[in-house]
C-alpha cells in the first residue's frame, strides 16, 4: 500500500511540475485541448512525451486525501493557467478585432485616397478649363477692341452721307 501511496505522490509532483512550467513559460498551443481542467481530469491525463501517467484511482485525487496539498497545488496552476488562457482568449478576441477595425481603416484609407485623386485630377482639369477660358477671353477682348476700332472708323463716314 505505501509503495501505491509513494507511486501516486511521484505521479502527482511530475503533473505539478509540468503544471508549473506551463503557469512560468506559457501553456504550448498542442497541449490546450488535451490539458486538465478537473481533479477527474488530472487524474486520468496522460502524456508519454511529458512522462506523465494516469493516476490508478481518481479517489486517490482528493483535497482530503492523503496527497490533499499536492492536489490543491495542482489545483493552483490549474487556476493560474485558466486565467492566463481567458486572458489569451480576450488577448485574441481584442486582436481579432482591432485586425478587423485595421482591415476596415485600410479599406476607408484607400476609398478616400481614391477620392482625393479624382478630385485632384477634376481641380487640375478645372485650372486647365480656366487658363484656356482665359485665353480665349483675351482673344475676344483683342477681338472686341478691333471691331470697335473698325466700327469708330465705320460710324464717321455714315454720317457724312
Amino acid at each position: 500500500m505505501a509503495s501505491n501511496v509513494n507511486r501516486t505522490r511521484e505521479k502527482l509532483a511530475c503533473k505539478i511540475a509540468v503544471l508549473r512550467r506551463w503557469a512560468l513559460e506559457g501553456m504550448p498551443p498542442e497541449q490546450r485541448d488535451r490539458a486538465p481542467k478537473s481533479i477527474r481530469q488530472l487524474a486520468s491525463w496522460t502524456d508519454a512525451g511529458l512522462g506523465l501517467e494516469a493516476i490508478g484511482s481518481p479517489n486517490a485525487v482528493s483535497t482530503k486525501g492523503p496527497h490533499g496539498e499536492l492536489v490543491k497545488e495542482a489545483l493552483d496552476y490549474l487556476g493560474r493557467l485558466r486565467v492566463v488562457e481567458r486572458r489569451a482568449e480576450k488577448k485574441g478576441e481584442r486582436l481579432a478585432r482591432l485586425d478587423a477595425e485595421l482591415a476596415e481603416a485600410r479599406e476607408r484609407m484607400g476609398k478616400l485616397a481614391g477620392a482625393w485623386h479624382m478630385a485632384r485630377e477634376r481641380a487640375s482639369e478645372l485650372e486647365d478649363d480656366c487658363a484656356s477660358q482665359a485665353a480665349r477671353i483675351g482673344e475676344l477682348e483683342a477681338e472686341n477692341a478691333r471691331l470697335k476700332r473698325l466700327l469708330a472708323d465705320v460710324v464717321p463716314l455714315r454720317r457724312k452721307e
